[in-house]
């Protein structure tokens, strides 16, 4: 019996879940935040106030007494203050956001290739 179109679509979504989830799994264990987490996010007093993601966008506008910008990794800093704003300190939280966010990349990729190349690997 040949499969709907939609039910391999969705085989396909289910199979990328999967093997995001197997990238992350060991991180779901840790019980700490690791290396430059602590600088990220203990030592960010930004975090708290949602009106500092503008300047993370356009770091012209931070006043000269911020010091110089390093790197420009909006996002970022905007998943870590969204991250923060959902979870607190929890790290299970942080792990969980970051596979959700991860997820949503790779299934936003396999849409893409699959819309713009009409790619179907079931005849």
């Amino acid at each position: 019996m040949k499969s709907s179109y939609w039910n391999v679509k969705f085989t396909y979504g289910l199979l990328i879940l999967f093997f995001c989830w197997l990238a992350y799994v060991n991180s779901f264990r840790n019980i700490d935040f690791l290396i430059d987490d602590w600088d990220m996010i203990f030592n960010n007093p930004h975090l708290n106030h949602p009106k500092y993601l503008l300047y993370e966008f356009f770091p012209n506008l931070k006043s000269k007494s911020t010091g110089p910008v390093d790197y420009y990794r909006p996002l970022l800093e905007t998943t870590i203050a969204i991250s923060y704003w959902i979870c607190g300190f929890n790290v299970l939280g942080y792990h969980i956001i970051n596979w959700i966010l991860f997820s949503f990349a790779c299934l936003s990729v396999y849409v893409l290739v699959d819309r713009y190349f009409k790619i179907s690997l079931w005849p």
